[in-house]
């Protein structure tokens, strides 16, 4: 069904209130666009009409919207149009040079973008304010964090859910340097409600080098929309792991990387 003018309408007023609000916590030297999900797709590149060639209507709009932003970020850095193909594990390959981020919900979508030299890990998770599925926390949640969880309910956010959004961020912006799979509770979060901030508690072995760099979080709503963000403006000096398969499986079977 097509949407509507009203819908629409309502949708780009939105994607600016919360392009407004994000522009305000982002990393120095990072570039946003939001944009609304029409019923229309973006003009996409061969390499990316590829990706979605047997994809449905629903998500071939939110891949070219996610596109669309991803350019329109990365155009705002002095880099000129061109195609951001699909990895291997569905992940966005940007150009050499830049690193980006893409996330999207069914009616907004994002994307975040700066050089590497500026922001070497970025990661953004857009989602709606509604609470995580109560049979769903503790696949998502650590004990610390399921213990700690009430006493971070202020301003009427559900804490699992910015947990939740908190470590879907976090895996986009270390997955570059990992290239692995990190379980949802394989990392420990810390929330900050009354500031929107949120703070790594813990990570895996392999990935400890990151607590000393450390890892900057974020988190905001705006109207129903939840975003987090993650970034780092150091990386650790070690070698990459070895490629693994992309194992997160979420409940909703949306994208990993968008």
């Amino acid at each position: 069904m097509p949407v509507s003018l009203n819908t629409l309408t309502g949708r780009h007023a939105r994607a600016s209130r919360l392009a407004h609000r994000l522009r305000a916590i982002l990393p120095a030297g990072a570039a946003l666009d939001v944009h609304e999900i029409g019923d229309h797709h973006h003009a996409l590149h061969p390499v990316e009409r590829q990706a979605v060639a047997r994809a449905v209507p629903q998500r071939v709009r939110e891949f070219s919207t996610g596109r669309r932003c991803a350019r329109a970020a990365l155009s705002a850095l002095g880099l000129p149009h061109r195609a951001i193909p699909v990895g291997a594990n569905r992940e966005p390959v940007w150009a050499k040079g830049y690193v980006g981020t893409i996330s999207h919900s069914r009616e907004i979508c994002l994307a975040v973008a700066a050089r590497t030299d500026d922001v070497p890990a970025l990661g953004a998770d857009l989602d709606s304010i509604e609470p995580l599925s109560p049979e769903l926390r503790g696949l998502i949640c650590t004990v610390e964090e399921l213990r700690a969880a009430p006493a971070w309910s202020g301003g009427g956010i559900d804490p699992y859910k910015v947990i939740f959004s908190a470590k879907e961020a976090l895996y986009k912006a270390l997955y570059p340097h990992a290239r692995r799979f990190i379980d949802f509770l394989e990392v420990g979060i810390r929330l900050d409600v009354a500031v929107g901030r949120w703070r790594v508690a813990s990570l895996p072995a392999d990935l400890r080098g990151w607590a000393a760099m450390p890892v900057e979080g974020r988190f905001l709503v705006v109207d129903r929309d939840l975003v987090t963000l993650a970034w780092a403006t150091r990386v650790p000096r070690a070698e990459p792991l070895p490629r693994l398969p992309l194992g997160f499986h979420l409940p909703d079977n949306q994208e990993v990387f968008e």
